[in-house]
Formats: C-alpha cells, sequence, structure tokens
C-alpha cells in the first residue's frame, strides 16, 4: 500500500526512472494510474525535481486534453504522482500498426494537441518533450479523447518554487528537438511547435525529417540540414502541405507559428474541401463541456509560404559549403551538451508489461452534411464532422514512466542538397487506434 492509501493490483509498465501500477484509492474505490520513482532514484535530486514538476506542471493546467493528475506525495522517502487511469494506446503504437495516417486523421489527433499546449503556453509551461509516445489517444466511453502526457523535463516559467532547469543542458528526446534545445539555448513555446510539426510529419510520411543514428550527427542533422517536404515521401499529400511545413519547421524561431492557435489555425485549413475528421463521439453524443472552444475570430488564419527557409524546396535550403561552416560554430556546444543528454535525456525504455490487444475495429463513419457533430477543430468548424467509430473492447493503459523512449522504426533518409525522388508511399489507412 502507498500513502496508507492506494493499493498496487497490477503493473502497467516500467522502466528505468520507475514504474505504472494500476492502483486502487481504499476509500473511494476507484482505480488510478500511479507512477512511483525507483528506490535507487529517490535520492538523485534532478530526478524527484521531474517528478514534482510533472505533478505541479499537469495540477495547473487542468485542460481536458492534458492528463490530469490527482495527488502527489513520498511515501517512505520514495516520490509518487497519482493520475487518471486512461484506456487506449499512444500515438507512437498507432504509427507502429497503421504505418502512416491521412491527412484528415492526422488533423484529427493534432488539433487536440494545440488545444492543450495552448493552455499550457498560456501558463507559461513549456513541454519540452513533445513526441508521439507522449500524445495518447484514450477511450472515455464512446469518445477518443486525445491527452498529452509526461511534463517531466516542462519549464515552468512561473514556477515559485525555485526549482529552475539550466541552460546549456540538453532535456527531450533528440529526434523531436527544435534546434534552439538541440544546442541547449533557451526555448519557449515556439520550440514545442517545432516538435509538434516533426511528429505531423511523421504522421504524414511515417518517418521523422532526421534519419541519423548517432547522437552528435542527428543533432547537427536537426540544426543544420535541409529538410526534406513532405510530398517527397508521400507524393499523395496536396502541395499546401509544403507550404505548411516550410513555416512549422523553419529554423528562425521568429519565422515559425508564433502560437498554438495560429498553428491550429493554419493545420485546420488545409482540410480544404475534406470532410472533417474527429476523434468522436460517432453516434451523436455531446461535446464535453469543459473543454473550451479556441476563436479565431480575431486572429487572420497566417499565410503560408512555400519558399520560407529551413525547409527543403527544389533548391533544398541552405547550400552544403554554407551549412558546413555554420555547423562549425554548432559542434563545440552540441558535443559539450552530450554528456548532460545521455544522463537526462536517455534511459532505458518503459517496458509493458501486459499485452495491449484489441478487438477487430469498425469502419470509420461518414456523418450525412445535415447531421450535426462536435468538432476538435481548434477553429468552428466548416463543415459536419466524420466520426471513428470504436469497438468495445478497449486495452487498459497508463501515461508512461518518467523515461523518454526512442524510436525503433529504421531512419528516415538523410536530406540532400537535391530534391530526393518520390519515394513510394506508405499506404495510409484511418485510424482504428488499437480499439
Amino acid at each position: 500500500m502507498i500513502a496508507s492509501r492506494y493499493i498496487l493490483e497490477r503493473p502497467l509498465a516500467k522502466g528505468g526512472m520507475g514504474a505504472v501500477w494500476v492502483a486502487r484509492h481504499v476509500e473511494l474505490d476507484v482505480h488510478v494510474a500511479l507512477k512511483v520513482m525507483a528506490p535507487e532514484h529517490a535520492d538523485t535530486s534532478f530526478a524527484r525535481d521531474r517528478f514534482q514538476r510533472e505533478a505541479r506542471a499537469c495540477a495547473q493546467i487542468q485542460h481536458p486534453n492534458v492528463v490530469a493528475v490527482h495527488d502527489y506525495g513520498v511515501a517512505d522517502g520514495v516520490p509518487f504522482l497519482v493520475m487518471e487511469l486512461l484506456q487506449g494506446e499512444d500515438l507512437q503504437g498507432c504509427l507502429a500498426r497503421e504505418g502512416r495516417l491521412s491527412l484528415p486523421a492526422a488533423i484529427a489527433v493534432i488539433l487536440p494537441v494545440c488545444k492543450g499546449l495552448r493552455r499550457a503556453h498560456e501558463l507559461g509551461i513549456i513541454h519540452r518533450d513533445i513526441k508521439p509516445s507522449n500524445v495518447f489517444l484514450a477511450r472515455q466511453g464512446e469518445d477518443v479523447v486525445v491527452k498529452i502526457l509526461d511534463f517531466g523535463v516542462a519549464r515552468i516559467t512561473h514556477d515559485s518554487s525555485g526549482q529552475t532547469t539550466r541552460t546549456g543542458v540538453l532535456l527531450g528526446s533528440p529526434s523531436y528537438m527544435s534546434p534552439e534545445q538541440a544546442r541547449g539555448r533557451h526555448v519557449d513555446p515556439r520550440s514545442d511547435l517545432w516538435s509538434l510539426a516533426v511528429v505531423l510529419y511523421e504522421c504524414l510520411t511515417g518517418r521523422t525529417p532526421f534519419g541519423s543514428q548517432a547522437l552528435g550527427e542527428l543533432l547537427l542533422e536537426v540544426c543544420t540540414e535541409p529538410i526534406a517536404p513532405p510530398t517527397t515521401f508521400a507524393p499523395d499529400l496536396p502541395a499546401v502541405v509544403d507550404s505548411f511545413f516550410a513555416r512549422a519547421l523553419a529554423r528562425n524561431p521568429d519565422e515559425r507559428f508564433q502560437s498554438a492557435e495560429t498553428f491550429a489555425e493554419a493545420l485546420d485549413s488545409l482540410r480544404g474541401g475534406m470532410p472533417n475528421l474527429t476523434l468522436g463521439p460517432p453516434r451523436g453524443m455531446g461535446r464535453d463541456p469543459a473543454a473550451p472552444e479556441v476563436s479565431s475570430s480575431q486572429t487572420p488564419p497566417p499565410t503560408l509560404t512555400p519558399t520560407a527557409p529551413g525547409i527543403a524546396t527544389t533548391t533544398m535550403g541552405r547550400s552544403r559549403p554554407r551549412a558546413a561552416l555554420l555547423a562549425l560554430g554548432i559542434v563545440a556546444p552540441i558535443v559539450l551538451g552530450l554528456g548532460a543528454l545521455a544522463v537526462y535525456g536517455f534511459s532505458s525504455p518503459e517496458e509493458p508489461l501486459e499485452p495491449a490487444g484489441a478487438a477487430p475495429a469498425e469502419p470509420i463513419v461518414t456523418r450525412p452534411p445535415d447531421t450535426p457533430a462536435p468538432t476538435v477543430s481548434a477553429s468552428a468548424p466548416a463543415a459536419p464532422p466524420e466520426t471513428v467509430t470504436l469497438p468495445h473492447a478497449v486495452p487498459s493503459a497508463a501515461p508512461p514512466p518518467d523515461v523518454p523512449r526512442t524510436s525503433r522504426k529504421a531512419p528516415a533518409p538523410r536530406a540532400s542538397s537535391k530534391r530526393p525522388s518520390p519515394a513510394p508511399p506508405v499506404p495510409t489507412r484511418d485510424p482504428t487506434f488499437g480499439f
């Protein structure tokens, strides 16, 4: 029993920093996900600060698209964190099964993340580790609700506890880091938006923009190498998607989308004439009244420029000689940060202790045009949305322990100074999300 009120019933996942259990509150008789730190890390100030930072961040945000934290404490010298028990799977598992998502399905997943990030950023909280494994597709009744997980390396700008993170120390997952984060520099909300753009790129193409396996080369690639447009790997995507990423993956933060709201507006505009796809409810159930609406009435949709710097077009960004010279200026800070990243950013991945089996999914159903339905769009819907029809059998899952995970997928080929020949597209399917 933990803290005289939580009975540990069965393990869900474990990792180098701790484990997650299904637990039951003895007085309330409700089940929760209880994350407990490994005893060997309990005396490590960094690990304890990370645990407490995650609890404080999630408790402050209180948003439907962010995992809820119910309790935090220390029992027998070991910190623990109590969260809502989620059922479903993370986006990493979904992509491993589906290969890649259709454009409307990817938009339906990413827009709720924009909502959660918008609320976090309004409170001065920078996540710093947005990646597929920290985006959870949670089944709630007949709805699928997208949840952001793991604020353990978040930066809380208004933290009154005196806990800070040091500039020059690399925190996060290298494949999804923004260039400024990879350099160990100060980050702001635009860094999270870069990471979210990388997640979206992976959803649409089945790979990340950066493919180096060696850590130092990967960080240099994030900071300097031209980025192949997503249509290089997914020719079925409309050309306007390349224009979106030209801005979303601009290496200069001032040239990116400046807020989660403008990111969401531009992303939502990519639907064009497509029917909107939402993640629920599939049978006319009402929208969660606690989910705030994001209005775009006062902010015009941003203009997308296909030639924005930072992403490859016909000429693929910087010339090689100039990029090589620029790389020389950042090699030193990156190399100096590798030791810290090895300690703080990499641990053994968590290991699920039960299979994530799922029943066969029912097909996606398109609503008739005259049927009203809720939407997860960050702006008012222009058309009634599609819905995902889910079967009833759902595996149990919970937010992962404080362990950044590395992808096991084959690395993406490095972009060159010439536009690559279009690769055969990965087959897309509308997601069933494992339910």
